[in-house]
């Protein structure tokens, strides 16, 4: 049940971070909570900055625990994956080592995020408390 419940988490974060409006953002869930909602358990969240990773606690068959990565939030703006995740945090922490200001920073933290996206080359050397605990599949390589 994870590997499903997470493939529909993610599709839906990244359906939520093209959404326009709060009801396409609750729109784009709905497959993941007809799936999943009934076996939810609690929520997690953790407490780092820049970036601060949650989700949803199940309890399987079996009585271990297991975890599904929602998101993470950041001045970036919602992160789904790990990898978008690293480059995010990669790009704080060169413009927090430079000195930039606030804004500057986050300027900084959304192209990353928007570069990676969009399939551009990005530094991934970050990657600390914002990241899920189980690191999904590489993205494909376009072209």
């Amino acid at each position: 049940m994870a590997p499903k419940l997470q493939a529909l988490a993610t599709s839906a974060c990244h359906c939520e971070q093209k959404a326009k409006t709060k009801a396409e953002e609750a729109a784009c869930w709905t497959n993941y909570y007809q799936v999943g909602k009934a076996s939810i358990e609690g929520e997690y969240a953790t407490a780092c900055a820049p970036i601060s990773a949650g989700g949803h606690v199940y309890n399987g068959e079996t009585p271990q625990e297991f975890r599904i990565y929602t998101g993470s939030h950041s001045a970036a703006g919602k992160l789904c994956t790990e990898h978008e995740v690293i480059a995010v945090e990669t790009a704080w922490q060169a413009a927090f080592d430079a000195g930039l200001s606030g804004e500057a920073m986050r300027t900084r933290m959304r192209q990353a995020l928007q570069d990676f996206q969009d399939g551009r080359e990005v530094a991934m050397t970050g990657g600390g408390c914002g990241r899920p605990s189980r690191l999904p599949p590489p993205p494909v390589a376009a072209g």
